[in-house]
């Protein structure tokens, strides 16, 4: 449930009778303020869940006083529900809403980038953003400073940044230090070595004239394993084309963790990361110096940066002609928890066959048959499956994401192009890189069926079930239309609600998995 926050509340009360009258009905307001309103909103069914903004409410309400104290309690809480629903009907910009902390943070990052100081006042209210404009120079700086004070948001903001050709743009005018504290953040969120972007006492910063060998062919030193591994996280990340014209010896480690984070998070759970941030810091600076990108890190936050597909110019706001993307929902809100559900679904269909319908650059909706896959995500880290990706294994080179898919379709029939499939690898469909669809190889397969059978064993434990055939058991857990929303950072899936059974409640398996670090993800179930 949701705190309710007042900044500013003052009232009047023209009263007829003794002063003992106005002791009550002070005394009725402060009991409904206490704890009447809140239940009074939720039995009025506004979203408790909700980030939920009001720049100024005013209400009036007729009190008689010869109903109880109790009863004027309840007078007061009402006369404001009605209120409030209408002025959340209304909307404008009196409202501002988000689903979660993370949408809030991301419509920062998008308003930043744009000069739009529409909203500041709610980012206020939430106690998120400081006195600082959202059109000065100092804004970029100060959204580093929100989202380090905010890990779980470091990579889905900057991946929203990524796909609207803007995040090189602001990366590029961030000051060493504060691009540090940015990536030690994102490594923090997935529990990761926060050293590994730290270079050894012994060590200095890359040198540009002394980089990796090309891309294309393993290096001295490099097996090929560790150099398909390199290319293929480059290949995967969503990050990479945006930071690549801003990468400079000084901030290569930096600008690696966030591509590899924004790839495979799971890859720097273990021993190791360092060098892999390292091989994909050095195979950075060579694909800039093939490439004629080369910034100098004196002068990176006043040159002009190429992302993506198109030229940008380090400006305080998109580049012209760049589309506006658009907010989730029209507002913002002033109530404290994170992690609101999403708009009412569709209603789920019951065919098993995936769909697959764009909403905007960052935001997918999909259905499935299969969604009960996702509660086997509670089975991932007891069954040893991120054991199974350590460095020193060899399924390291596959990566986790792949190594999940695999497994999804072993445990069940599914279609290649099933989004259950990139719900449970904590993707983005539109994102699916070509190595996921690669075949595992004989031995590959083993280990991949050695882990299956584990999960299928705990599920047995879990459920109750230790004779029932596996094919049957699985198909009873995993065969549930689902409508699946995703966005970066973000994945919800909503169940209807006759598909609940009190087996499944019992075994808590259908309980919302909040952020999962090795995924990068938050990953919510709903019975609607």
């Amino acid at each position: 449930m949701s705190d309710i926050h007042i900044q500013r509340f003052q009232y009047r009360a023209r009263i007829r009778g003794a002063p003992a009258e106005r002791l009550r009905i002070d005394r009725a307001m402060a009991e409904m303020l206490d704890g009447g309103l809140e239940s009074a909103l939720l039995h009025a069914g506004v979203d408790m869940d909700e980030e939920i903004c009001i720049r100024r409410f005013v209400t009036r309400a007729k009190l008689d006083l010869a109903r109880s104290d109790l009863q004027l309690t309840a007078d007061w809480s009402n006369a404001w529900v009605d209120a409030l629903r209408t002025v959340l009907q209304d909307g404008g910009d009196n409202v501002v809403r988000y689903r979660s902390r993370l949408h809030v943070l991301v419509d920062i990052a998008r308003c930043i980038l744009r000069g739009d100081d529409s909203r500041a006042w709610a980012w206020r209210q939430l106690g998120v953003w400081s006195d600082t404009s959202p059109r000065s120079a100092d804004a970029f700086i100060e959204l580093s400073h929100v989202l380090v004070r905010h890990p779980s948001a470091v990579i889905p903001v900057c991946r929203v940044l990524a796909n609207e050709r803007v995040l090189g743009a602001w990366i590029a005018r961030l000051p060493g230090t504060q691009l540090r504290a940015l990536s030690r953040a994102a490594l923090r969120a997935v529990n990761a070595d926060v050293g590994a972007v730290t270079a050894r006492a012994d060590a200095p910063d890359f040198d540009i004239s002394s980089v990796a060998p090309p891309v294309g062919a393993p290096g001295a030193g490099h097996s090929r394993s560790v150099h398909s591994r390199i290319v293929r996280t480059m290949a995967a990340s969503p990050l990479e084309a945006e930071l690549r014209p801003v990468a400079s010896a000084g901030n290569a480690r930096d600008l690696a963790a966030l591509i590899v984070l924004a790839a495979e998070p799971a890859a720097l759970r273990a021993g190791g990361a360092r060098e892999l941030l390292n091989d994909v810091g050095r195979a950075l600076l060579e694909a800039v110096t093939r490439s004629g990108e080369v910034v100098d890190a004196d002068r990176a936050s006043a040159a002009p940066v190429r992302g993506g597909r198109q030229s940008v110019a380090v400006p305080h706001s998109l580049p012209a002609g760049q589309p506006e993307p658009a907010t989730a929902h029209a507002a913002n809100a002033a109530a404290r928890p994170a992690s609101p559900e999403d708009e009412t679904p569709d209603a789920a269909r019951a065919d098993a066959s995936p769909t697959l319908a764009p909403q905007n650059s960052s935001r997918l909706h999909a259905h499935t048959g299969f969604g009960g896959l996702m509660y086997l995500l509670w089975l991932i880290e007891p069954a040893g499956v991120l054991d199974a990706v350590d460095p020193d294994r060899p399924l390291a080179v596959r990566g986790l994401r792949w190594v999940l898919r695999q497994i999804g379709r072993q445990l069940v029939s599914l279609d290649g192009n099933d989004p259950v499939l990139d719900a449970f690898t904590g993707t983005m469909p539109d994102a699916r890189d070509a190595a996921a669809a690669e075949p595992a190889t004989p031995a590959e397969a083993a280990d991949i069926a050695v882990l299956a059978n584990c999960m299928v064993e705990l599920l047995r434990e879990r459920l109750h079930e230790p004779v029932q055939a596996r094919d049957l058991l699985l198909e009873t857990l995993c065969r549930r239309p689902a409508d699946i929303h995703f966005e970066p950072g973000w994945i919800e899936l909503h169940f209807r609600l006759d598909t609940a059974t009190t087996v499944i409640r019992r075994s808590g398996l259908d309980r919302d998995p909040g952020w999962v670090p090795w995924l990068g993800t938050v990953v919510k179930f709903a019975y609607v």
